[in-house]
């Protein structure tokens, strides 16, 4: 839930995201992150006909708030 577009990620692709999202120091920098992975699955629903949710209901970048 907390990722959108995870159905649409491949294994590696989940991984890499993941291990993306574990690395991050900078709230700005992980909201950027963020920002750039739902504009490609956005983009990855419509070229498969499906919808995309809005952005996550939880902020993961929150605990990075300094």
């Amino acid at each position: 839930d907390n990722t959108p577009g995870w159905a649409m990620m491949s294994e590696a692709e989940r991984k890499a995201h993941h291990d993306k999202m574990r690395s991050m120091t900078d709230h700005g920098a992980c909201s950027a992150y963020m920002q750039e992975h739902h504009t490609q699955m956005v983009a990855r629903a419509k070229e498969r006909g499906g919808a995309m949710p809005a952005m996550p209901r939880h902020d993961n970048c929150a605990p990075l708030k300094k």
